[in-house]
């Protein structure tokens, strides 16, 4: 190992080893006593591990250190108090539908930030030991307060030329089907091992063991999720947590206050539905400068050189801000609308860049027309 390597790690005390995992322990930070993981990896994407230290995703562990030295990955990260997936069901048993749907809808999330990136990063190893629950745990009162996804050690980049994946990973029950060399893993990947999680909540057991079936819909949705052609799950993430928020609002059980608080945010602006700071800080930035914009704008007429006023102005105003507002919304899948546009819906990253130019273009070429009619109304 060299020097600089040694120096960095040196600050970090090991203390036990974690899960009985010899290459994972806790270890505490020498200058501020904080509490991390180190992980020592052989087997490894060092790519991966730096995408995710600088992506500060919520609810998955920041990472702090990431060296590479003698063949060795070593990552310093966050520690999360908290009892896995796999340990909650073996001390408490199973979970209720809602819970259950809620978890699932939780990892959505996070994956889903994952998937609509440049190069679309496929976790590969969902599994209840990966997942981490945070909250207040007793036999007498479980709150679960916060999901986290955890081990992006087999995690690969999507590769939209490649047939299969060049390194067979995941776990026995969980990995989809494509895992094992019949064609490479994708984000219908991940979604498989979302419906055998799903169906593990509720019965303990893996889908071909024992497939959930007190509620239908909710069947329904592992069977989609579970099925052994990609083409036939859902093809996004985001298409699985709707289908479980609807789930989750026809449910009795599922408390008013979680139902405002999940429509109240579906329906936030693009910049604001994820929680992120730093996307509500640049969305936040963005909205300012684009009223900024569409207030002070002045429109000249062409035919004259004399400046618009009066509500010939307004109205050129409030077109200009439905032009960048609706650019918006397009390009932040508002509300999903992807799922239902041609092109938009495709899992080709190379379809949806195209698709998203085009129909910007018809955006504001349908801006131009609305000018005219303006422009035609005035003149009257």
């Amino acid at each position: 190992m060299d020097m600089e390597a040694m120096s960095r790690l040196s600050f970090y005390r090991e203390l036990t080893p974690l899960g009985n995992k010899e290459n994972i322990s806790l270890v505490k930070h020498i200058e501020n006593d904080q509490i991390y993981v180190r992980k020592i990896l052989d087997t490894y994407d060092a790519d991966i591990y730096k995408l995710i230290q600088n992506a500060h995703v919520q609810y998955v562990p920041q990472i702090y250190e990431c060296i590479e030295s003698d063949g060795k990955l070593y990552v310093i990260e966050e520690y999360i108090q908290g009892i896995t997936l796999e340990k909650y069901i073996d001390e408490y048993g199973i979970l209720n539908e809602n819970t259950s749907c809620w978890v699932i809808e939780c990892l959505c999330q996070i994956i889903e930030h994952f998937h609509s990136l440049p190069v679309p990063v496929i976790h590969r190893d969902i599994k209840p030991a990966n997942v981490i629950l945070k909250g207040v745990f007793s036999n007498e009162n479980v709150d679960i307060q916060g999901v986290y996804l955890i081990d992006f050690n087999t995690a690969r980049q999507y590769d939209e030329y490649a047939s299969r994946d060049t390194t067979l990973m995941g776990t026995r029950g969980f990995a989809a089907p494509e895992q094992y060399g019949f064609s490479q893993s994708d984000a219908r990947t991940d979604i498989y091992a979302l419906g055998i999680l799903l169906n593990y909540m509720l019965t303990g057991h893996i889908a071909n063991d024992c497939l959930y079936h007190n509620d239908p819909e909710i069947m329904r949705i592992i069977k989609i999720s579970t099925d052994m052609s990609p083409d036939r799950r859902y093809q996004k993430v985001s298409f699985l947590a709707a289908d479980l928020y609807s789930v989750m609002t026809k449910s009795a059980g599922y408390s008013i206050h979680n139902k405002v608080k999940k429509t109240m945010r579906r329906f936030l602006p693009p910049g604001f539905r994820t929680g992120n700071v730093g996307y509500m800080l640049a969305g936040g930035l963005f909205y300012i400068v684009l009223l900024w914009f569409c207030i002070t704008i002045t429109v000249t007429d062409g035919k004259t050189g004399k400046p618009v006023t009066g509500y010939e102005l307004a109205a050129y105003r409030v077109v200009y801000f439905i032009m960048f507002f609706g650019l918006a919304l397009l390009w932040g899948n508002y509300l999903n609308i992807w799922r239902y546009i041609p092109l938009l819906r495709n899992e080709k990253r190379s379809i949806r860049v195209v698709g998203v130019i085009l129909y910007s273009v018809i955006w504001v070429f349908l801006v131009v027309v609305w000018f005219a009619i303006i422009d035609g109304i005035f003149k009257m």
